[in-house]
C-alpha cells in the first residue's frame, strides 16, 4: 500500500486550483484530476492509493510537514533550474549544494525538500533520520557534510535507496570528490551523485531606484538577493566518472550566469566587487574563488 502524504503545500496548491474554477460544474472524474494533480499524482495511481488506504480500514494518512515554510525553488534565481529539479527528482542518490558559508546552500536544499514533499515523497530531517534499511525513494535532508564520518553516513543512505540532499563545504562537486578521495573513500562510491549546484548569494539592485537609494530599499540601493549559480546533473555512475575526468566545468557556467544577471540589471558591478574585491576589469574572473576548508 502507498500512503498519501497530505502536506501543507499540497493543500495550498489544491485550494489555489479550485479557486480558479467553478468546482460545482465539474464532473466527479474532473474533480479527481484536480485533486490528484495537487498531490503530484497521476489520477489512476491516486485512485489506487485511495483504495489501498480504504482497504486497510483507515483514512489517508495525514503527515504534518517537518519543514519550515520558505521560498520556493523558482524564487531563488537558480540558473538551469530544470536540471536541478530533474536531479532531485531521482528516486535515490545524492544531490549536493556547494558553496561558501552564507551562500544560501541550506535555503536551496530546504526549498528542494519542500518541493519533493509537495509531490508526495516522505522527507526526513536531521531531527528525524530514517531507521529503515532501505529508502524506497524517501528523501533525507541531511545538512552539512562537515567531515568524512558524516559524508560516509550520507553516502550510506544514498546507497540504500534514499535520495540525500546535502551541503558540501567545498565550492564544486569536483573539489568535494577530490577531498573525499584524499580521505580514502572509494571512487566507486561517487557514482550515486545525481546532481550538484554551485552557488553564491548576491544582492539584487533595487527596482525602484537602481542603487540610488530610496525608501523602498531603506536607502541601501539593494533589495532582496538572488543566486549566481551553476548546476550539473548526472544520470548514473558513468556520467559522474566522465564529468570528473573532463575537469572543472563550473566556472564558465557561473561566469555566464553573472554576466547574464549583470546585463539584465538584476545585479551590478559594485556588488561583484564587494563580494570578492575584484578591481572591476574582469568581473567574472575572480568572484567565485573558494575559500573553504574541510575537517578530516
Amino acid at each position: 500500500m502507498t500512503d498519501i502524504l497530505v502536506t501543507k503545500a499540497a493543500v495550498r496548491k489544491l485550494a489555489a486550483s479550485l479557486s480558479k474554477i467553478d468546482s460545482s460544474s465539474l464532473r466527479h472524474t474532473d474533480r479527481l484530476d484536480v485533486i490528484a494533480d495537487a498531490f503530484g499524482w497521476r489520477t489512476d495511481a491516486f485512485m489506487h492509493a485511495l483504495k489501498g488506504n480504504s482497504t486497510a480500514g483507515g483514512k489517508a494518512r495525514v503527515a504534518p510537514s517537518t519543514l519550515l515554510a520558505g521560498a520556493t525553488l523558482d524564487q531563488l534565481g537558480i540558473r538551469l533550474l530544470d536540471s536541478w529539479m530533474r536531479a532531485i527528482s531521482s528516486p535515490s542518490g545524492l544531490c549536493l549544494a556547494c558553496g561558501a558559508t552564507g551562500s544560501g546552500r541550506t535555503t536551496t536544499l530546504a526549498a528542494s525538500a519542500r518541493h519533493l514533499e509537495a509531490s508526495g515523497r516522505r522527507v526526513y530531517t536531521q531531527d528525524n533520520f530514517p531507521t529503515a534499511s532501505h529508502g524506497d525513494g524517501d528523501v533525507v535532508l541531511f545538512g552539512d557534510l562537515r567531515d568524512r564520518t558524516t559524508a560516509e553516513r550520507a553516502f550510506g543512505y544514498a546507497d540504500s535507496g534514499y535520495l540525500v540532499l546535502a551541503v558540501s563545504p567545498l565550492f564544486t562537486v569536483e573539489r568535494t570528490v577530490e577531498v573525499l578521495s584524499g580521505y580514502g573513500m572509494d571512487e566507486t562510491r561517487f557514482g550515486v551523485i545525481r546532481g550538484a549546484i554551485s552557488q553564491h548569494l548576491v544582492r539584487l539592485v533595487c527596482r525602484s531606484c537602481g542603487t540610488a537609494g530610496c525608501d523602498v530599499c531603506s536607502h541601501r540601493g539593494y533589495k532582496g538577493r538572488t543566486l549566481a549559480s551553476h548546476v550539473v546533473r548526472f544520470h548514473g555512475p558513468d556520467d559522474v566518472s566522465e564529468y570528473l575526468r573532463a575537469g572543472d566545468g563550473v566556472w564558465h557556467g557561473l561566469a555566464g550566469d553573472v554576466a547574464r544577471k549583470l546585463a539584465d540589471g538584476q545585479i551590478d558591478i559594485k556588488e561583484i566587487d564587494r563580494k570578492e574585491g575584484c578591481s572591476g576589469c574582469c568581473p567574472t574572473a575572480t568572484i567565485f574563488s573558494p575559500r573553504i576548508s574541510w575537517r578530516a
